[in-house]
């Protein structure tokens, strides 16, 4: 009879469960986890001190991101502002916070760029190889074994016509700084996985520029793994170069991940607004100057606009992510939600995420979902 009634019960639970009606809202804590429907790739987020001092920024990531990175207390100038003094109090924080997540991943950015530089790394021609892997092997030591993949060299190709970025680095080390890099961070973490990132790799002359790039360091034995494609598009960009520049990526047989994903447009132009705010104040005899003015507030009817065309270009993004989900190994949003993004200052307001800065699932949201559920 014990038996009869644990089958029954059992029974009634499954059959109660089954029965819940589905979530149809749009609470970003109640709603699918983004990193289930896009399962198996990765869902990353740029995080960094701020969200730790936010519960709710902290419970969005768990809900809906096993993938991280440090927007910046990982960079250069973070870690090792000044030669041998080494500070990784905030990332240690983001990364015992990021793996104490199931499932979760952490990304090291970045190891050398040009910007976010200290001087003491290319100041010196004779030293520069030296404290390069110096600077390399302390940080990849102390995340060794928390640390799954690295930015080695970040946004080192030229935009104009020539081939390398005129850095620092290209003008005190030359060239061959890169292939020293990615030498450097494999001797220092064997296991790790070794990205070349850059932006803009959907125009089609820095696209073949980055091709070359990864495709010489192939050929001389280097070891890189993986190009990172930054990904910060706009609403009025052509989504078919993506795809052109996926495709042409994929003939190198290494990992392809976004890294940096975000969406800009759809707004007004606030910098005419402003002016106008400045020449109200100024004929009114009050401070003429920027400082001190609110940023001006969007219309119900320019949010639904901005609303619109954010959701419709990350449809034509994730569009081109489908055709290629075999070759994209991770897609790390550069930021959490609409409240907290690089983009956003006094004259330019933008939504580029999935969630607003309410905590809500944006329209975005749901039409990615609906997307990557579809048959293809």
């Amino acid at each position: 009879m014990r038996k009869i009634y644990l089958t029954l019960t059992a029974g009634i639970v499954a059959l109660s469960t089954s029965c819940q009606p589905k979530y149809e809202g749009n609470d970003a804590f109640q709603v699918e986890p983004l990193k289930d429907i896009l399962a198996p790739i990765k869902v990353g987020a740029a995080i960094d001190n701020w969200t730790l001092r936010n519960d709710q920024n902290m419970a969005l990531f768990s809900r809906h991101f096993n993938s991280a990175t440090c927007e910046n207390s990982m960079k250069p100038i973070e870690t090792e502002r000044a030669q041998g003094v080494l500070t990784f109090d905030t990332p240690d924080r983001v990364v015992d916070f990021v793996l104490g997540n199931k499932g979760a991943v952490m990304r090291g950015h970045c190891l050398i760029w040009h910007s976010q530089c200290p001087d003491w790394l290319t100041e010196d021609s004779t030293q520069v190889f030296k404290r390069m892997k110096e600077h390399i092997f302390a940080v990849m030591n102390h995340y060794k074994g928390k640390v799954y993949c690295y930015d080695v060299v970040n946004e080192a190709i030229d935009d104009g016509r020539g081939f390398l970025r005129n850095s620092q680095w290209l003008r005190v080390a030359g060239e061959h700084f890169i292939d020293s890099a990615f030498v450097y961070a494999h001797q220092a973490d064997p296991d790790a996985l070794l990205f070349y990132n850059d932006y803009g790799l959907n125009n089609p002359a820095k696209r073949e520029k980055c091709y070359q790039l990864v495709k010489g360091m192939l050929e001389r034995g280097i070891p890189i793994h993986g190009i990172g494609m930054q990904g910060h598009y706009n609403v009025n960009m052509d989504y078919n170069t993506v795809d052109e520049s996926l495709t042409r990526f994929e003939e190198l047989g290494v990992l392809i991940q976004f890294t940096e994903l975000d969406i800009a447009g759809g707004g007004p132009d606030r910098r005419r607004q402003r002016q106008q705010q400045q020449d109200q104040m100024a004929g009114l005899g009050g401070y003429s100057g920027d400082g001190g003015l609110a940023a001006p507030e969007l219309t119900e009817e320019q949010k639904a606009r901005q609303d619109s065309l954010v959701t419709e270009a990350y449809k034509k993004f994730f569009a081109v992510v489908k055709k290629h989900k075999k070759s994209i190994h991770t897609i790390t949003f550069w930021g959490l939600a609409d409240n907290y993004s690089w983009l956003n200052s006094r004259s330019r307001q933008n939504a580029p995420f999935l969630f607003d800065g309410e905590y809500k699932a944006k329209s975005a949201y749901f039409a990615v979902r609906d997307l990557w559920r579809s048959k293809d």
